[in-house]
């Protein structure tokens, strides 16, 4: 039987087709991004996303690169996940990805799946999963051993250790609904395990990656900001020697991406410079003898200047140079060109 639908003119005309949904349509609406977050496009703002992550500082230890934050949000998107949700609910325990109790959950009525805990103690919980199609399951945690047919944190080795001790409660919850959901619904978490349920884990989050295998001693974290701060000291303490113009030229252009490396690159260049002056200022000369500091001093003191006007001359002679002692001989036999060029001139006595 044709199906019509009217027309605005009055007149009556067959109905479009409803065109069935695809399998990728179907899972974009069962689990849809958050569109009100901020979502890279590319692989490239993600870099640069997690880039801005890392030098915030605020994330766990055991998210030490950018590619851990990119293999955290990818594993999350194939969860229908948003980048940030990702980061808040998936955590390195050591070296794999796991979810977090509330995330389990979370995922589990995103899969039409419905999450009660029917008690709830500090020393036991019984968490009903019921699937979308009616299927029920129960599962009971005690933290000590009553029945055959409970888990309990006792077998398990886990009494009294770590938030087992402190939030006895918490960690129940957590396996009681963490079996039950792998039990009844596993697809909903992606093949993940919970936080919780990580061998050694002890429920703890935000944990430093394992030692490796060759036992090496792990190199300390540096953040992204700690090494801004760190050039950015080395820049000052070496511009203030060689003069903002030298410094800038040595230093070129600041780029548009990659700043961080090119601050470092920067002031191992200045320092450089610094050292060599130093040293040219210091080592005995292969050629006649040039001007000293002293000397450049003396023709000042003969000036009556004022001490700015002469470290303007100075400064002007050597392109941004303020110690005379980093200035270098050609530097200072220009300075006291100027110098004297600057010294007032003495009146011809009058016959």
């Amino acid at each position: 039987m044709s199906q019509t639908q009217q027309n605005t003119n009055g007149t009556s005309a067959p109905a479009a087709e409803v065109r069935p949904k695809s399998d990728l349509e179907k899972l974009i609406q069962e689990k849809p991004l958050n569109t009100l977050a901020f979502e890279p496009q590319n692989i490239t703002d993600g870099i640069r996303l997690a880039e801005y992550y890392i030098d915030s500082g605020l994330l766990p230890r055991s998210i030490q690169n950018p590619a851990a934050i990119m293999i955290i949000a990818h594993q999350g998107r194939e969860l229908g996940l948003s980048f940030l949700r990702s980061l808040r609910g998936i955590h390195i325990i050591e070296g794999k990805p796991a979810l977090s109790a509330e995330l389990a959950r979370e995922l589990a009525h995103r899969a039409g799946a419905k999450v009660e805990f029917i008690l709830s103690t500090t020393t036991k919980c019984t968490c009903r999963v019921t699937a979308a199609d009616g299927r029920k399951i129960e599962v009971t945690w005690t933290t000590k051993h009553e029945n055959d047919d409970w888990q309990s944190a006792e077998r398990a080795s886990l009494l009294g250790k770590g938030p087992w001790k402190t939030y006895p409660a918490a960690m129940l919850r957590a396996r009681a609904s963490g079996d039950a959901i792998r039990a009844l619904v596993p697809e909903a978490l992606g093949g993940l395990y919970l936080v919780e349920e990580v061998e050694g884990s002890g429920g703890e989050t935000n944990f430093e990656p394992a030692p490796l295998a060759e036992r090496r001693v792990a190199a300390p974290i540096v953040t992204l900001a700690e090494r801004q701060n760190a050039a950015s000291v080395r820049l000052k303490a070496a511009t203030e020697i060689l003069g903002k113009e030298v410094a800038a030229k040595i230093a070129g252009p600041r780029p548009e991406k990659g700043w961080t490396e090119w601050m470092e690159q920067s002031a191992t260049k200045l320092e450089a410079e610094v050292a060599k002056r130093a040293a040219e200022n210091d080592r005995p000369p292969l050629e006649p003898e040039g001007p000293t500091s002293t000397d450049f001093w003396a023709a000042a003191e003969r000036t009556g200047l004022p001490k700015e006007e002469i470290l303007n001359i100075l400064r002007g002679a050597t392109g941004g140079v303020e110690d005379p002692k980093l200035a270098g001989p050609d530097g200072l036999r220009a300075a006291i060109a100027d110098l004297e060029k600057a010294m007032p001139k003495k009146e011809a006595p009058r016959g």
